[in-house]
């Protein structure tokens, strides 16, 4: 196998250490975590430690994951995995959770509120935007969608609200006396309409 001097390495040591071409393609790539699992182990060759140094010497600090864009899918995927995983989802979004305690905060969540119990008397054309699933016991789970926001709750518990208005955000509706009226209404709407429980869909 052909060799080649690694160029730019402090080797610490003694001189005339080489590296496969193998392992020279990919210090010239930077391809480093390649290199770390082809030796990654102890006894790894001083050409490789001391391209390892290079790097940890010359690496740039590390940056925050960007934020992932606020879009209409995934609205939609969040609430379902809300809904899907309603006792240990927050174990797992990195979103905040929020009471609608802010004044602009609580004016956004109340027309959305407000756009679900229209659904009441006038239920929206698309089926699926009404959805309702067994949980334990007797209590329901919904997943209702409108215009720009979803609506996830559980029919024995509180409300959990997402909308573009409020981008990145999962606003934590309480219970109250006006709730419990509304989930039993969409409930018997999705009843009504077949989508009981059925894989999710955009009809």
């Amino acid at each position: 196998m052909g060799e080649h001097e690694v160029l730019g390495a402090e080797t610490g040591g003694e001189a005339g250490w080489h590296a496969c071409d193998a392992c020279r393609d990919l210090i010239d790539a930077d391809d480093w975590i390649r290199l770390g699992d082809r030796y990654g182990e102890l006894g790894a060759p001083v050409t490789v430690q001391a391209a390892w140094r290079q790097f940890w010497a010359h690496r740039t600090a590390a940056q925050p994951a960007p934020t992932l864009p606020w879009t209409v899918v995934r609205r939609r995927r969040i609430a379902h995995a809300i809904r899907a995983h309603w006792d240990t989802i927050f174990d797992h979004l990195d979103l905040p959770v929020v009471g609608p305690a802010e004044e602009a905060r609580d004016a956004v969540a109340q027309r959305v509120l407000d756009a679900a119990r229209e659904y009441l008397s006038r239920p929206p054309v698309r089926r699926g935007w009404v959805r309702a699933y067994p949980a334990s016991g007797a209590a329901r789970l919904l997943c209702v969608e409108g215009d720009g926001w979803n609506l996830v709750a559980r029919t024995d518990a509180s409300a959990y609200l997402l909308t573009d208005a409020l981008p990145n955000l999962i606003v934590a509706v309480d219970r109250g006396p006006r709730l419990p009226a509304l989930l039993s209404g969409l409930d018997a709407i999705a009843q009504r309409r077949g989508v009981d429980g059925r894989p999710d869909s955009l009809s």
